[in-house]
């Protein structure tokens, strides 16, 4: 992949957030998280944003000093355009809801921007909603020129990925751990102390506890009769969560990093942007929602927690769903799609095909098929790289033709075939890529109009994302999908097949 050049002012992408008591922890942390996946590809990183003491002081472990810039609130609408004229980055980052990031639209840069759904939502080249099902969902805004969305892009800290797998119960399963971010403002954390301490059991609850509720939860842990243990900071809170049999967690990003692990999750919603995520996590299985709105009564949630504590199956069964549902590949595929749209330009318009017919496949189009599959240049690029007998080509292509998961098109020019595009679903809304050009179409320029002609048949059926498998020694393969739109989606396998994939607009959106 091309990386930008730093030759003129060492930086080659910038990001912007703000993080403090003020703003909360959450954008730095996730900003982080994805500064590290693009220094390990080799990129230069600065940020820029209204950062307090202890922010800066993160920052500083991470990010070299003269490449962290602290611009207050009030003056990021003109520091903020001077710094990137300066700095000249190739891309630019902005992880940020509040309306001063909008000074950054329009820059001679790449820009991407984290959104969560209607919040922070605004026109970039790079738009990113890492919410659970954000890709199904109709009403989401999508503004930018190219959309990811979805739990696959939440990002995942490497200290994260590196506990996943480690939970499992203590025979007592009483262990349980709160915390509901670094700033607390609607003092939350104390109102989940003082309901597990009137718990019917008596439990081990380590409490994490922001320096403005510190004294308050010290007070109920004095009498509480459960054992409860009070500190202001985790240094390895992932190592922590995993330690025990239950995390009472903010509805925010902590709640996909629990799941990652495989960490079963209490979750409480603390601010009305995490009412979505919240609704989302409780419909998959992926966590139990107790408190959706902590401001009303508490009565009843202590008992629902010990409940889900004798449940050893229902723990089980919530980190399975947790590992199954983030895999936590965010950043890579950030990162990623960063240097493919920088590398690959997408042709947009150009890919319609429409002057081309697309059909379903029948029994007739056998022999053509079967012809077209043993050609040398396509075995060479394919999986399968043997030579396929014709009964066995008989026995496959009735399968496709009656398997409800597979759609298999005929592409035609004035009649004649050009070439076929198979879909195989993979998921509710993953379905998987495969084209074929007739040997007599191929340098013709016809592989991008073969292909959208392909994308027109799925989308009558209830396909959300698709994937394409690709040689990475195929290099016009992957200069195709990507200019098809197709962004990276999972690193190369053993066989060389990295996956691609592209996001399609849901039935009724925009």
């Amino acid at each position: 992949m091309t990386r930008p050049s730093t030759a003129e002012t060492g930086v080659s992408v910038l990001i912007h957030c703000n993080a403090g008591l003020q703003y909360g922890m959450g954008h730095l942390m996730r900003a982080l998280t994805l500064s590290a996946e693009a220094l390990e590809r080799g990129w230069a990183v600065a940020f820029a944003g209204d950062f307090d003491d202890e922010a800066q002081r993160i920052l500083s472990e991470r990010i070299d000093r003269d490449r962290v810039f602290a611009i207050e609130r009030d003056d990021q609408r003109e520091a903020l355009p001077r710094l990137t004229e300066s700095l000249a980055p190739r891309v630019v980052h902005i992880d940020s809801y509040l309306p001063e990031a909008d000074v950054l639209l329009g820059g001679p840069y790449l820009l991407s921007s984290v959104q969560d759904g209607a919040f922070g939502a605004r026109t970039a080249d790079l738009t990113i909603d890492p919410t659970l099902d954000a890709e199904s969902d109709a009403e989401a805004s999508r503004r930018g020129a190219t959309h990811l969305s979805g739990i696959g892009f939440a990002m995942i800290r490497p200290q994260v990925r590196a506990e996943r797998g480690r939970w499992s119960p203590s025979s007592a399963r009483s262990r349980v751990l709160v915390v509901l971010g670094g700033t607390d403002p609607h003092h939350y954390t104390p109102r989940v102390l003082e309901s597990l301490s009137a718990s019917r059991r008596r439990l081990d609850i380590t409490v994490v506890a922001p320096a403005s509720v510190n004294d308050e939860v010290q007070e109920i842990a004095a009498r509480s009769s459960s054992q409860a243990t009070v500190t202001g900071f985790l240094h390895d809170l992932p190592a922590a969560a995993v330690a025990h049999d239950l995390v009472i967690s903010a509805a925010g990003t902590s709640v996909w990093d629990l799941a990652c692990m495989g960490v079963p999750t209490a979750m409480v919603c603390v601010t009305e942007n995490q009412e979505r995520g919240y609704d989302a996590a409780a419909a998959r299985g992926l966590a139990v929602g107790v408190q959706r709105d902590p401001s009303g009564s508490w009565a009843g949630v202590e008992d629902e927690i010990v409940s889900l504590l004798d449940d050893e199956s229902r723990l089980r069964e919530l980190s399975s769903i947790g590992m199954a549902t983030v895999d936590g590949l965010g950043a890579w595929r950030v990162a990623a799609a960063w240097e493919s749209l920088l590398e690959i330009p997408m042709r947009g318009a150009v890919m319609a095909g429409e002057d081309l017919e697309v059909r379903r496949a029948t029994m007739a189009d056998a022999t053509l098929l079967f012809e077209w599959r043993n050609d040398p240049d396509t075995r060479r690029m394919s999986r399968s790289t043997g030579i396929v007998a014709w009964e066995d080509h008989l026995v496959w292509f009735s399968s496709v033709l009656s398997d409800p998961t597979r759609e298999l098109f005929v592409v035609e020019s004035e009649g004649q075939p050009v070439g076929t595009v198979r879909w195989d679903r993979r998921s509710g809304i993953d379905w998987e890529a495969s084209i074929s050009l007739a040997p007599s179409s191929r340098g013709k320029g016809m592989s991008h109009r073969v292909l959208a002609a392909g994308e027109r048949g799925i989308r009558s059926a209830e396909a959300r994302r698709l994937i394409a498998g690709i040689n990475q020694e195929n290099l016009p393969s992957r200069r195709l999908f990507a200019r098809a739109g197709y962004l990276p989606h999972a690193p190369a396998d053993a066989q060389g097949f990295a996956e691609y994939a592209k996001l399609l607009p849901p039935v009724g959106g925009e």
